[in-house]
């Protein structure tokens, strides 16, 4: 029998295990932010592609009504994303909603209709509820959430009383019926349609606001819930509480995505010139944009 000694059998140390699993988190660490990168990227991809759907549809509307739809009807209140939906695959909706034959003549509902989380309004960046619920005090009625709202102007939509709705120059108010013509400024340097996230809470931060498709719930602050401002104090992911209900916002990162009036999509910058901004928000204001 050989005396000859039994060869080692290599292992790790514990500080060359240690390293091992420092160097593993580290690329871990290094490839999750590239990962959320590459799925925010195709988020965002996907919620622009939903706002040219919207772009579209505003120009089939136009086409058809030879207007584009209003921001909502006078008395039952039903609004532009309401009008949108026999463009957008939901025509079955749209003649439940107008009763069958296009007349819209009872008031706008808070039922299993207008509750409907439309994917076409939904920014898949956005994970906020598909409701959004208002208590007056008196009643609670709840409605499919939105992340798209309509542009109003440049005029703060809280200060504009309830017979002074008909218009703070953008392409959407009460009973507006604007047709391409009336676009002055140019549908390439006119905005239509803007992005609003989901209310959320950072750091005891409230973020974000509330909008749903269907229309307007009272000609008062509700107004805010379905169409936007741009405002000094509105500005794209403003810090300003009132801003945020009023303006536009995204949690895409630098800014929102906004449908113009000739039915493309472009991101506006957080940080762009609010000159540009506020003249953006106006179809016919005779203002210069100097570019954007």
């Amino acid at each position: 029998m050989s005396d000859a000694p039994r060869p080692v059998r290599p292992a790790f140390t514990l500080i060359e295990l240690l390293v091992v699993i420092a160097i593993v988190a580290v690329l871990i660490a290094l490839l999750l932010p590239a990962v959320q990168a590459a799925r925010e990227a195709a988020r965002r991809s996907d919620c622009k592609s939903r706002l040219r759907q919207t772009g579209i549809a505003l120009h089939n509307y136009h086409d058809v009504h030879r207007t584009f739809p209003p921001g909502w009807i006078d008395d039952n209140r039903w609004g532009w994303g309401t009008m949108l939906l026999p463009y957008l695959e939901q025509g079955n909706l749209y003649r439940t909603l107008s009763d069958d034959y296009d007349r819209f003549e009872l008031p706008m509902s808070s039922d299993a209709n207008t509750q409907s989380p439309l994917p076409q309004f939904r920014c898949p960046t956005d994970v906020g509820e598909n409701l959004v619920e208002i208590d007056t005090g008196s009643l609670v009625v709840r409605y499919g959430r939105s992340n798209y709202v309509g542009v109003f102007g440049n005029v703060p939509i809280d200060d504009t009383s309830a017979l002074n709705f008909d218009g703070a120059g953008g392409l959407f108010h009460r009973a507006s019926s604007v047709r391409l013509r009336d676009v002055l400024d140019g549908t390439s340097q006119t905005i239509a349609v803007g992005e609003r996230h989901a209310e959320t809470s950072a750091g005891g931060v409230t973020r974000g606001g509330e909008a749903y498709w269907a229309g307007v719930f009272r000609e008062n602050h509700w107004v805010k819930l379905h169409v936007g401002d741009c405002t000094p104090t509105s500005t794209i992911n403003t810090e300003d509480p009132d801003g945020r209900q009023r303006g536009f916002s995204s949690l895409h990162t630098g800014g929102a995505q906004f449908v113009l009036a000739d039915g493309s999509v472009r991101f506006l910058n957080e940080s762009m010139s609010l000159q540009n901004y506020e003249r953006l928000a106006t179809i016919a204001d005779g203002q210069v944009i100097d570019g954007f």
